[in-house]
C-alpha cells in the first residue's frame, strides 16, 4: 500500500450530542459520542436516562478493525439486567478465528469469562465459563420461554485444537433449580468430554439430600465446523440409574407433580452401535395399599436386541399371589435411526412396530388387591386365577382368555361359580360370564341350600381398547 501523507496521520475527532433519544418504549435519553480517527479508531460514548446511566463505553480498534480493546463497558440490556466489563476486554479477529481473547463480564450478577483463542488454521485453546447465572434474570430478555425459572448455574467449556479437529471438555452445575411443572429445588451436575472421536456425558440429578438419579452416556460423535457427525459403527454406551428411593421424598424437588408413598428403583443400559443398539431396562416399585395394607411389588425387565423388544413384568403381593406379563414385539430401530439422521423417509408406525405376542397370567391375585389398586370400595372378595393371550399392535392390543374367581364372595353371600371368558369378535369382544350364588345357611330343616345361577353368553361388547 502507498505510504499515507504525514498530514493524514493526524488525529481527527468528532463529537456528537444525543438528545431526546427514544427506542422500544424506553424513556427519553441524552448522551454524547466522541469518535477519534488516526493511527487507530477510538470511541467514547455515554447515554443517560432520567433514572440513570444506561451506557458507558470506551473502546479502541486498529484501522483494519481486527484488534479491539475495550477499556470501559457498562450497558443496561433491559430493566434490572446490566452488563459490565471487569477491567480491560481484548479480542483479535483473524478472519479464520479469534486470538488473544480476554473477556471478563458481569451480567446481572453472573460472571462470563472467555480466555484464549480458537480458529481454523492453528491449534489453540479457548476456555469459556459462566458462574452464578441466575435463571430468573433470563425472563426479561427471552420472555415467556424462561418465565418462572429460578436457580443458579455454573458452566465451563474448553476447546482445544482447530475448527476441523477439536477436543471438547466441559461441566455444568445447577443449584436450587426451578423449572415450572418439572423441578423445584433440584441439584444438577453434568460433565462433558470429547476426544474428537467420542463424546461422553455423565452426571446426577436430585435435590440437596437426594442426588439419586445418575446418568452417563458415550457416543461416537465428532464435532467440527460442519456440526456434529455420528459414526454408525462406533461404540455406543448409556446408563441411567435410580437407586432405591422413597418416591414421596422426590416430591421435594418435583414441581406440580405429586408422587405416592412407594419405593422405586430403575436401571437403564444401552450398548452396541448406533445402527444396532442393544438396550435393557430393569425397574421395580413397591406400593403400599393404603395405611396398614399389604405392599404390592412390581418388576419390569425389558430388553431390546436383534430387532425385537422383549418384556417381562410381575405384580406380586406374595409368592403365590401375582400377575405375570410376557410380551415380544418386532421393532425396526435401525430404520428409525436412519430417519432421525435424515437418511430415510419418515416411516409409518406400522412399518416400525410389528405384531404383539404375549401372555398375561394371574395366579391367585386377591380381589381386595385389585379393588385397592382401582380405588373402588366394593364388598367383593376372592382370589383371581387365569390367563390371557396378547396379540394385535402394542397401541391396540387384543386379549383372549379367561379367569376364575376362587372362593368368591359378595358381602356375606358366597359365589359358588365365578368365571369370565373374553375373546375377540367382529364387533370387538365377546364376553362369556357365569355366576352361581348360594346361601351360607339352610332356609329350613332338611331343605339344603337355596341356589340361583345366572349366565350371560355371547354378549357383544364394543371394542373400547383400540386407541
Amino acid at each position: 500500500c502507498p505510504e499515507r501523507p504525514a498530514a493524514f496521520l493526524q488525529t481527527v475527532t468528532a463529537n456528537l450530542a444525543l438528545t431526546e433519544l427514544r427506542w422500544q418504549g424506553r424513556g427519553a435519553a441524552r448522551g454524547n459520542v466522541s469518535l477519534s480517527l488516526g493511527d487507530d479508531y477510538r470511541v467514547v460514548a455515554t447515554l443517560d436516562e432520567p433514572r440513570g446511566r444506561v451506557l458507558d463505553l470506551a473502546a479502541t480498534a486498529d484501522t483494519a478493525l481486527t484488534s479491539f480493546v475495550v477499556d470501559k463497558l457498562a450497558v443496561e440490556l433491559a430493566p434490572a439486567l446490566r452488563l459490565e466489563g471487569r477491567g480491560t476486554q481484548r479480542l483479535t479477529w483473524l478472519g479464520h478465528g479469534v486470538a488473544g481473547v480476554e473477556l471478563d463480564l458481569d451480567v446481572a450478577g453472573a460472571r462470563l469469562v472467555a480466555d484464549g483463542g480458537f480458529g481454523e488454521l492453528r491449534r489453540d485453546t479457548m476456555v469459556l465459563a459462566v458462574s452464578a447465572l441466575d435463571l430468573a434474570t433470563l425472563a426479561p430478555v427471552f420472555g415467556d420461554a424462561f418465565r418462572g425459572y429460578a436457580g443458579t448455574v455454573d458452566a465451563r467449556l474448553g476447546l482445544v485444537g482447530t475448527l476441523d479437529d477439536v477436543v471438547v471438555e466441559g461441566s455444568v452445575e445447577g443449584h436450587a433449580l426451578v423449572v415450572p411443572g418439572a423441578l423445584r429445588g433440584a441439584e444438577l451436575v453434568v460433565a462433558l468430554e470429547g476426544d474428537g472421536n467420542q463424546l461422553a456425558v455423565e452426571g446426577t440429578l436430585g435435590s440437596d439430600e437426594h442426588n439419586r438419579l445418575r446418568f452417563s452416556a458415550a457416543a461416537p460423535v465428532r464435532v467440527s465446523r460442519d456440526g456434529v457427525a455420528i459414526r454408525d459403527d462406533g461404540p455406543l454406551r448409556a446408563e441411567v440409574v435410580l437407586a432405591p428411593v422413597q418416591v414421596r421424598e422426590l416430591n421435594a424437588f418435583l414441581d406440580g407433580i405429586s408422587l405416592p408413598e412407594a419405593e422405586a428403583s430403575l436401571a437403564l443400559t444401552l450398548d452396541g452401535t448406533v445402527l444396532e443398539p442393544r438396550g435393557a431396562l430393569v425397574a421395580s416399585l413397591g406400593l403400599p395399599l393404603g395405611d396398614g395394607g399389604p405392599v404390592v411389588r412390581s418388576w419390569l425387565d425389558a430388553t431390546l436386541a436383534g430387532g425385537a423388544l422383549l418384556a417381562r413384568g410381575v405384580v406380586n403381593q406374595a409368592f403365590q399371589s401375582r400377575v405375570e406379563l410376557f410380551a415380544a414385539v418386532p421393532f425396526d430401530l435401525p430404520r428409525l435411526v436412519q430417519w432421525l439422521r435424515g437418511r430415510d423417509v419418515r416411516p409409518e408406525l406400522d412399518d416400525l412396530v410389528g405384531q404383539l405376542a404375549g401372555t398375561i397370567i394371574l395366579k391367585q391375585l386377591p380381589v381386595e388387591t385389585m379393588r385397592r389398586l382401582a380405588r373402588v370400595d366394593w364388598d367383593v372378595h376372592g382370589d383371581v386365577a387365569g390367563a390371557f393371550a396378547l396379540s394385535g399392535r402394542p397401541w391396540a392390543p387384543k386379549l383372549q382368555g379367561g379367569v376364575n374367581v376362587i372362593a368368591a364372595r359378595v358381602g356375606d353371600i358366597p359365589v359358588s361359580r365365578a368365571t369370565l371368558e373374553l375373546g375377540p369378535s367382529a364387533l370387538g369382544y365377546k364376553l362369556d360370564l357365569a355366576l352361581g350364588f348360594g346361601t351360607a345357611r339352610p332356609l329350613a330343616r332338611d331343605t339344603g341350600f337355596a341356589r340361583a345361577e345366572a349366565e350371560a353368553e355371547a354378549v357383544e361388547v364394543p371394542d373400547c381398547i383400540d386407541g
